[in-house]
């Protein structure tokens, strides 16, 4: 499991420079269930932080309507 908590990492570094905190949250999460090796906690946190991506998605285009200079 260290690629998959090694790509959990990586996209929590991204999110700690926006300081999207669920989203952190949810790459610690899956950081310490790799760490662990149990298959069933890693899928439920794999898909809590594919929820949260999809939520940070929807926040970024938001956030880009909303500012957008045109």
């Amino acid at each position: 499991y260290r690629g998959l908590a090694e790509l959990a990492h990586g996209i929590r570094g991204g999110a700690g420079l926006v300081k999207a905190r669920a989203l952190i949250a949810c790459c610690e999460e899956l950081e310490a269930a790799c760490i662990q090796a149990d298959p069933r906690l890693i899928t439920a946190c794999v898909d809590a932080l594919h929820s949260c991506m999809e939520h940070f998605g929807e926040a970024l285009q938001r956030y880009d309507v909303v500012h957008d200079p045109r």
